[in-house]
């Protein structure tokens, strides 16, 4: 298995999926290392892309205000992307981090083609939005 596979197995959001499942997603994502500092999410942009951290971490922030800190196994950008709203947060890297990224309209396709994702998303947005 490749390193790429290994990382989205160990993701809850993927978890689930059979080898043959991950691979499809695997191949619809690319992978990028940002530094300290990088600014990977800017709130009020509107979204096209999906990141799921796989090493390292970023800070969450509204209206400059640090909110959260979310790790490996972590993802974003999923609201803008399903609502097409701008996005409701910043994200800035607090060490150096890689995220597998996946652009909307292969973010479309994932979830239609794994529902078991699509459910567990919907419950992670449910609750994100029960607690802004």
């Amino acid at each position: 298995m490749s390193a790429k596979l290994a990382s989205l197995a160990r993701i809850p959001l993927f978890a689930t999926l059979a080898a043959a499942e991950l691979e499809s997603v695997a191949s619809c994502t690319r992978e990028i290392r940002v530094d300290p500092g990088s600014e990977v999410i800017r709130q009020g942009d509107h979204g096209t892309e999906f990141f799921v951290i796989t090493a390292g971490a970023l800070q969450i922030r509204v209206d400059g205000r640090a909110v959260n800190v979310l790790g490996a196994g972590d993802f974003l950008g999923e609201l803008a992307l399903l609502f097409g709203a701008p996005r409701n947060a910043s994200a800035v890297a607090l060490e150096p981090t890689t995220l597998l990224v996946m652009d909307k309209a292969d973010f479309t396709a994932l979830l239609g083609e794994h529902p078991s994702v699509e459910t567990k998303l919907l419950a992670v947005v449910a609750q994100r939005m029960r607690y802004r």
